[in-house]
């Protein structure tokens, strides 16, 4: 399970620390990337105590199917088996949250495989039944709920954005913000470590990157949303930052 900075620190997560308890610290900075890999998914991340779990999917004959790849594509993984199904089981049990103590929504991001035109309107027909259980913005207005589904990859902003009863988000990037957009629409910024910063994660931090990084998460934040970097540094000095 690889963990993303989300918003700002990488968790180091030993991954035995939670397993006896009964309900796990919820680990809001941490993410599961690409969480179908696993064994068990989405159930691997809960024990943990994971608060934000990516899945990637595909339109494939006319299934929603978790794969990284066409190739890894099986009819028996779908988006509803693997992650809907079990978290709406798990919204009933416990009366309307995914993990029992949390506090905040459980961010489900799904990264778009496949052409997003014809990927969204089967997924808004799949979310239909969930859709207590899923934050909604109907006319810019956002009501919270247990789960809120983040679109990434080639997400169809024309699609989203003239969604006026929706129950999904995308997510923006970093030039994103200087165009303000609500929160009802893109209340998360994702982006590329390596794009950004050339900090390898040995010897120190240079202080310009710093200032560069605080400079983007007090932009990010002051708008109220929430950034995730993807590709960050793989190392135990890079985590302890």
């Amino acid at each position: 399970m690889k963990l993303h900075l989300l918003p700002l620190f990488l968790c180091l997560i030993t991954l035995t620390s939670c397993t006896s308890l009964k309900h796990p610290n919820i680990l809001y900075q941490a993410h599961a990337h690409n969480d179908y890999a696993h064994k068990r998914p989405l159930l691997d991340a809960l024990d943990q105590g994971f608060n934000s779990i990516e899945a990637d999917i595909f339109l494939h004959n006319n299934q929603l199917l978790v794969g990284h790849d066409k190739k890894d594509l099986t009819p028996s993984r779908t988006l509803q088996k693997l992650y809907l199904d079990p978290l709406f089981a798990r919204y009933k049990k416990h009366q309307g949250k995914i993990h029992p103590n949390s506090t905040k929504p459980l961010i489900l991001l799904i990264d778009f495989k496949s052409d997003g035109q014809k990927l969204y309107p089967k997924f808004v027909t799949a979310l239909q039944p969930y859709k207590k259980m899923l934050t909604s913005a109907k006319d810019n207005t956002l009501n919270k709920s247990a789960v809120t589904i983040i679109i990434s990859g080639k997400s169809p902003h024309d699609l989203i954005f003239a969604d006026k009863n929706r129950h999904a988000f995308i997510d923006g990037r970093i030039k994103n913000l200087n165009q303000n957009y609500p929160n009802t629409i893109m209340p998360l910024i994702s982006a590329s470590w390596k794009s950004h910063f050339k900090w390898k994660g040995k010897g120190p931090f240079p202080k310009n990157e710093i200032q560069k990084l605080k400079n983007i998460i007090n932009q990010t934040h002051k708008q109220g949303k929430i950034i995730r970097f993807w590709g960050t540094l793989d190392n135990p000095f890079s985590w302890q930052f």
